[in-house]
């Protein structure tokens, strides 16, 4: 087993050495952070800029190019198991399910549709907010994107459908900083 402290972060980013192996895209690397550590490893340690481990996977998956099937499943399971929030916001807003949906490497994947329906339906109580639950469909970023927002934009057609069966609103309004301007000059 490891001595060495999972939960000391970088001085730079303050990323802990499992937000560093999550970037790595191995299931099996992540795994060994939890099997082999003598101390408790911290997931829902945010970094610089505010985000966690699960944050960390939605945002980094496919982009080696290297994950095998199946290993963004199962990293997000065994996040999640050790008590990863999915409600959780970084600094700019964005929640993890906006990242996956954002993640140009995931658009259109089977696999990223799975992650979604693992991630809505992982109930999370949630202290600090009016409903006990928290639904990931209706948060919404500092610019007030939504994750259908992130889907839509991509073209991720069964994503966006996904996202509405668990009550995405279809009518939430396009941010300003992304609205475009239509082929008659008006904003769309």
């Amino acid at each position: 087993a490891f001595d060495a402290d999972p939960n000391v972060g970088d001085a730079q980013r303050g990323s802990l050495p499992l937000h560093i192996a999550l970037e790595s895209n191995s299931y099996s690397l992540v795994k060994l952070f939890f099997t082999s550590s003598r101390q408790f490893v911290n997931v829902g340690h945010e970094d610089r800029a505010g985000n966690t481990a699960l944050h960390v996977v939605a945002a980094q998956s496919g982009v080696s190019g290297h994950m095998a099937a199946g290993e963004l499943r199962q990293i997000v399971e065994l996040l999640l198991a050790h008590s990863s929030n999915p409600s959780a916001l970084n600094h700019r807003g964005q929640s993890v399910l906006h990242l996956l949906c954002a993640n140009q490497n995931l658009r259109n994947s089977e696999e990223a549709r799975e992650v979604a329906s693992l991630l809505l339906s992982h109930r999370v109580h949630s202290s600090h907010r009016q409903s006990p639950f928290v639904n990931l469909c209706t948060l919404k970023t500092r610019d007030y994107s939504t994750a259908l927002h992130e889907s839509a934009m991509g073209g991720d057609m069964l994503m966006s459908k996904l996202l509405v069966r668990h009550g995405a609103d279809m009518n939430a309004p396009l941010p300003d900083s992304q609205k475009r301007e239509g082929p008659n000059g008006r904003q769309r």
